[in-house]
Formats: C-alpha cells, structure tokens, sequence
C-alpha cells in the first residue's frame, strides 16, 4: 500500500499469496480472503517477490498503446 493514498485500501489492494507448503497456501489464501478482494496465488515462494517486482515495473514504465 502507498502511505497518503485513500483510493487503495488493504481490501482493493491485491495480495499475492503462497505457502511452504500447499496446507500453508490455503491457509494464507484463506486468511488474507477474509480481508482482501483479490488474491494473486503463486506456485512457490520464490515466485512471489518476483510477481511483485513485476507490478511495480509495470506501473512505473506503462506500456505504450
């Protein structure tokens, strides 16, 4: 979340999600469900920093249209 901004809130914002194991996922998924409107589910760990890096590349750097 961005500090000062009102139209993102910890409910819109998405979240992305996994677990060490497919028991810790489902439960991340399931907490954070309770709370949040979209969840972005990753295979492993390792993936989720990455997906993260992603959306931030992506709304720095815009693609042309």
């Amino acid at each position: 979340m961005d500090p000062g901004r009102t139209d993102f809130t910890l409910r819109n914002t998405p979240k992305v999600v996994g677990g060490l194991t497919e028991a810790c996922a489902e439960r991340t998924e399931g907490g954070y469900g309770i709370v949040c409107d979209q969840l972005v589910r990753v295979a492993t760990l390792s993936w989720a920093p990455l997906t993260k890096l992603e959306a931030r590349e992506a709304a720095m750097w815009p693609r042309p249209p």
